[in-house]
């Protein structure tokens, strides 16, 4: 029983401390002159990262640090002055590197949000262990990962690489191709000007192509539609609806644990066609030479001349193809 009292104590104190722990903001700004394309790396252990485009000729790097008093080590004061002091910033003629931190001291209970106005030729690598990204208007390829929160990318001239631990991924107007990930969350991406890979543990994905290239898209739980398509499909969902609209001038390859099955092809394409459901209803409003079963589960013949392979198939759910 004593026993229980001193560690009932301990714990009170030990909460006790943490609720008194200091929170302390500082910040930091410097401009750095560049000249041609420039190679960037932003890492942030936490901490926002915001990345837009400016004039050409130098980059200027805005922080706001967050930093919280504990119950050993540095003080919150301190260990904002060292790194205003010192800021985590390197360069080397263009390419640039910000946040590394090698103190350990300096990292624990320390987040920096960082904002960054780059030259239009900037290619960027943006990292964070937990907290958002946006990033905006930058002409070469870009990869975006945080551990846990969002991703916001606009207007980027070259391929997107986008993932979260866990959050949601928004994307908009890529001149190139896209691969995007998240363990838990939605994915919208609109203005795709290439092949997307798309994928969520659990959550929807809603992408739009304007440019041909093969699509592959996958929800572990949550439903997936596809629009301006012109190439193959993979799309796949453990549990949810699949809409998708295009031109199937490759293979459609779709799949649903359960969930329904809507899809918009041109009248004038042909392809080969081999659709089931295993409870569900099944309508085909394409003409179909028949060449294997046809019943109210399961389609398999030739519309047009044939072609492509369209393999449709749900658990659960009705099929459509209009």
């Amino acid at each position: 029983m004593k026993s229980i009292r001193i560690l009932g104590l301990f714990s009170a104190l030990f909460a006790l401390c943490v609720m008194q722990a200091q929170a302390e903001t500082g910040h930091f700004d410097r401009t750095l002159q560049v000249s041609g394309t420039v190679d960037l790396e932003i890492t942030s252990g936490a901490g926002n990262i915001t990345v837009h485009t400016g004039g050409n000729g130098n980059v200027h790097v805005g922080a706001k640090i967050h930093a919280r008093d504990f119950w050993m080590g540095m003080s919150a004061s301190e260990k904002i002055r060292r790194i205003e002091a010192n800021p985590p910033i390197e360069q080397q003629g263009n390419t640039i590197r910000i946040g590394k931190i090698e103190d350990r001291d300096l990292q624990r209970n320390v987040s920096i949000d960082y904002d960054v106005i780059v030259p239009p030729q900037t290619k960027l690598v943006a990292q964070t262990g937990s907290g958002d990204q946006t990033l905006n208007g930058l002409g070469l390829p870009l990869t975006a990962k945080t551990g846990s929160g969002n991703v916001t990318v606009e207007n980027i001239g070259g391929e997107v690489h986008a993932s979260s631990g866990s959050g949601d991924l928004k994307i908009t107007s890529v001149k190139g191709s896209l691969n995007a990930g998240t363990g838990s969350g939605s994915i919208h991406a609109i203005g795709i000007g290439g092949a997307i890979t798309a994928s969520t543990g659990s959550g929807s994905i809603d992408v739009e192509q304007v440019a041909p290239g093969n699509v592959k898209v996958e929800s572990g739980s949550g439903g997936i539609k596809v629009r301006g398509l012109k190439g193959s499909l993979r799309a796949d969902t453990g549990s949810g609806d699949i809409r998708a609209e295009g031109e199937p001038t490759g293979d459609w390859r779709i799949g649903a644990g359960s969930g329904s099955i809507d899809l918009k092809i041109p009248s004038q394409s042909s392809f080969n066609l081999d659709a089931r459901t295993s409870s569900g209803r099944l309508t085909v409003n394409h003409p179909v030479t028949s060449q294997g079963s046809f019943s109210h589960s399961h389609v398999q013949g030739k519309v047009g001349s044939g072609g492509a392979l369209l393999d449709v198939h749900t658990g659960s759910g009705d099929i459509q193809i209009d």
